[in-house]
């Protein structure tokens, strides 16, 4: 695994490539690969796909790619174009431009993209599909627990509404307050929340990301554009594109409940949907990672 940074819309953009670099892509236009990208869910931090992904790339040796949603991972914030003058970068319709053109600049023109989206990560990939030089070369699509539809009225969504948004403050606050104590004591209590939560021990350094006051200012409203933008499910481009779409539904998910899996089956009923019948959450890659990527692998290898 690389990593790298790469500037996407603007944005200073976190990459971490299984197979083949940026570069080596560029270098390599000619050869006809098939590309595996992941879409994050939010927030969009790729350090906590790597156990998912790299496992999905010693089982199929694709090349595999992931990045991080604009201004969810930083490596400089002074680096980082303002939140406040640039919204239309952080916000959601910015983060499926910033998708777009990634794809765009950096896949090569002649490869088969496979798309595997989490959660808004799925939403982002039905808009992509809407972009023809994209849509035509994406051979197959995973929509892992997507949250395209009526998010902002699912449990957890109603719970963000209701009493999260009021709070965006006094949460950015915490988060200032806790970047000011010594890396040491950070680290500590990092650690004692890990360990209480059950969550590998890699994750720390994510968390640790996730935490910055600029970070999370850029989820926390790119979570309420999700609630507010994401209504009704578009029909039109999973019919059009059924062929390519398998979707795995959770049996319990607080922001994409069941009922979504049998609407869908009721409108669109040829449609490639399975529920989970083992038990994977919503954030299947703080406990799940390797059965969900070995599920996900079992299927390309079928198809």
């Amino acid at each position: 695994m690389q990593i790298e940074w790469a500037t996407i819309n603007q944005v200073p953009t976190k990459v971490l490539t299984w197979g083949k670099t940026l570069q080596e892509a560029k270098d390599h236009i000619g050869e006809n690969l098939n590309y595996i990208v992941c879409i994050c869910g939010n927030p969009g931090i790729p350090d906590a796909y790597i156990e998912f992904l790299d496992e999905i790339h010693r089982r199929t040796n694709n090349v595999v790619w992931i990045l991080s949603h604009a201004g969810h991972s930083v490596n400089n914030v002074t680096d980082m174009p303002l939140y406040e003058e640039n919204k239309e970068l952080y916000e959601l319709e910015g983060q499926i431009k910033h998708k777009a053109n990634f794809i765009e600049e950096y896949i090569p023109k002649n490869a088969k993209i496979i798309l595997i989206g989490h959660s808004v990560g799925a939403y982002i990939i039905l808009r992509l599909l809407q972009v023809p030089s994209i849509q035509s070369k994406v051979t197959k699509i995973y929509l892992l627990f997507p949250t395209i539809e009526y998010i902002g009225d699912s449990p957890s969504g109603k719970l963000f509404m209701r009493f999260v948004r009021r709070i965006f403050s006094i949460i950015l606050l915490l988060a200032s307050l806790f970047n000011i104590l010594p890396v040491m004591i950070q680290t500590f209590i990092l650690h004692i929340y890990l360990k209480v939560s059950d969550m590998p021990s890699y994750l720390l350094e994510p968390i640790r990301n996730f935490v910055q006051p600029f970070v999370l200012k850029v989820v926390l409203n790119m979570a309420l554009q999700e609630m507010l933008q994401i209504r009704e499910r578009d029909n039109k481009i999973l019919i059009d594109n059924r062929k390519k779409i398998k979707i795995y539904y959770g049996a319990k998910d607080e922001w994409c409940p069941l009922i979504n899996y049998y609407n869908i089956m009721k409108d669109i009923p040829d449609i490639d949907a399975k529920v989970c019948d083992k038990g994977y959450n919503h954030s299947f890659v703080l406990k799940s990672s390797l059965p969900m990527a070995a599920l996900i692998s079992n299927w390309m290898k079928e198809q």
